[in-house]
């Protein structure tokens, strides 16, 4: 009979960047664990479409920009990799750029 090992593989940021891009589907990263996301359900989608309509009328005139659930953010220097359901961010936005940035995540 073969033992499961105690410990599970720790990923690397870069491991898990190659995991998404081969897989196709989104994950998210935290201290090297990989975790699958599921799809969201029909209230969520609606909740999240009403938040970003109205955060999106009061960021106009300023120099912030709103975005919606599918842009991968980066915390720390690569601790973690998540997909927010809506960002807030202040200033010009670039790959990889806004854990420099200022930003407002909502869960």
């Amino acid at each position: 009979m073969t033992a499961l090992p105690l410990t599970r593989k720790k990923f690397t940021p870069q491991e898990y960047l190659m995991v998404e891009r081969a897989s196709g589907s989104r994950s998210e990263f935290l201290d090297g664990e990989i975790y699958a996301m599921c799809g969201a359900s029909r209230a969520h989608v609606i909740i999240n479409a009403n938040v970003g309509g109205v955060v999106h009328s009061q960021l106009k005139g300023t120099p912030c920009q709103g975005m919606f659930h599918d842009m991968k953010v980066r915390i720390g220097k690569g601790r973690a990799y998540v997909y927010p359901d809506f960002l807030i961010v202040y200033g010009k936005v670039g790959m990889w750029t806004l854990n420099r940035m200022f930003c407002s995540i909502l869960p």
